[in-house]
């Protein structure tokens, strides 16, 4: 009598099937495997089938013995991979799959900003690089979330990024749902590579890693920042991260030395605005050492070497540097939208002062600065017909 033990047994010896994955049960369902590629027949030697079917090379066609096509991963794969993506991102990420990959660039940005949770900063990563719309600008927007602490972890290693491409961690993060067939993704600017890594500066110091910052330093800035500072590839956002922290953490040379080494009225600002210490000897220097300042940057920069005013109105200077770009700003308006943009500047510094000007009365002759510039270079009657001087005028009044 057959025990019921001994025909389990008997059955695991028949079967020799591998067991059929979860994912491969589930394409299958959903109809999306493509066809199985169609395989010779193992040739077994047999001296029967050779005296009653003919030779091998009658059996079998050449075609099928020797163009053996080796197994490749089909767009229904990697269709099943992003659909499970989705699956998984669905029960994580409060918006649903086909909202974040269709909002603007300005929506998602926000709703990244409103993410507390790091696991899903994973899912938004993960969920975008399979669509191949992982952007180094998103990336750093997901990156630069303060719940997103730990950057070796999830489906990017952060800190080990290869030059040129973003290695995807082979971890067990979403891999136990399915095994990828995408292994990097890479981004086509080289530039973007460096960029990132400037982002990294500024993460590290929210995450109080001062060791990361000196070592990120010691590595690009003299091989690759300060070659891009120069040839003015890098935008000043980037610049200002760099001249921040290098001035901070390595401090092998002031700014005094980079500004005359640079020779650029561009650098000299983004420099200055960047430091946070010796401000007034940095305008003082570039007020003494720059010879292509224009009128408004002169006026500027003599109410930044002022030694009475305090650090509160040099906060307030910086940023008006910032908003209105002072370096590129030229030695006049040159049509309507450019004189308003100094018009709002003009107004902005002496609302800054005269806040101040009660504590300081060191500060008249750069009001006095001021108004003759709105007089001979905003208001000229050479440069604006009487009904444009009195339309301005008042936008500078309720301005």
């Amino acid at each position: 009598m057959i025990t019921q033990s001994s025909l389990r047994s008997a059955q695991r010896f028949i079967s020799t099937k591998k067991p059929i994955s979860e994912n491969v049960i589930l394409a299958d369902a959903l109809n999306l495997l493509s066809p199985s590629l169609v395989r010779a027949k193992p040739f077994k030697p047999s001296l029967f089938n050779n005296l009653t079917k003919g030779s091998a090379q009658e059996q079998y066609k050449h075609d099928d013995i020797m163009n053996v096509k080796l197994p490749t991963n089909s767009n229904a794969e990697n269709y099943v991979n992003n659909l499970l993506v989705g699956l998984q991102s669905s029960t994580i990420i409060n918006k649903s799959r086909y909202q974040l990959l269709t909002m603007s660039s300005k929506d998602l940005f926000t709703y990244i900003k409103t993410v507390t949770s790091e696991e899903k900063l994973f899912e938004i990563i993960q969920l975008f690089h399979y669509q191949n719309k992982l952007t180094v600008r998103l990336l750093t927007e997901i990156v630069l979330n303060r719940s997103l602490v730990n950057l070796t972890k999830g489906p990017i290693n952060l800190i080990n990024l290869n030059e040129g491409s973003i290695k995807i961690n082979q971890t067990n993060y979403i891999q136990s749902y399915f095994n990828s067939s995408k292994s990097d993704i890479s981004w086509n600017d080289p530039l973007n590579h460096i960029q990132f890594n400037i982002i990294l500066l500024k993460k590290y110091h929210d995450l109080k890693k001062p060791l990361l910052i000196i070592k990120n330093l010691k590595d690009h800035f003299n091989s690759q920042y300060l070659p891009l500072i120069k040839s003015k590839k890098l935008s000043p956002f980037y610049e200002r991260i760099i001249w921040k922290f290098n001035f901070e953490y390595i401090k092998q040379f002031d700014e005094m030395y980079y500004i005359s080494n640079l020779n650029s009225l561009q650098s000299s600002f983004l420099i200055w605005e960047s430091s946070s210490s010796n401000s007034i000897e940095i305008c003082k220097y570039i007020l003494e050492n720059s010879p292509n300042l224009n009128s408004i940057q002169k006026i500027f920069l003599s109410l930044c070497c002022n030694p009475s005013i305090d650090t509160k109105l040099i906060s307030a200077l910086k940023k008006l540097s910032i908003k209105y770009k002072l370096y590129s700003l030229p030695e006049q308006p040159t049509n309507e939208s450019s004189r308003l943009i100094f018009y709002s500047l003009v107004n902005s510094m002496e609302i800054l002062m005269t806040n101040d000007f009660s504590k300081n009365q060191e500060l008249l002759q750069t009001l006095e600065d001021l108004k003759n510039f709105r007089q001979t270079k905003l208001l000229s009657k050479e440069l604006v017909s009487e009904e444009l001087r009195w339309i301005n005028e008042e936008i500078l009044v309720r301005s």
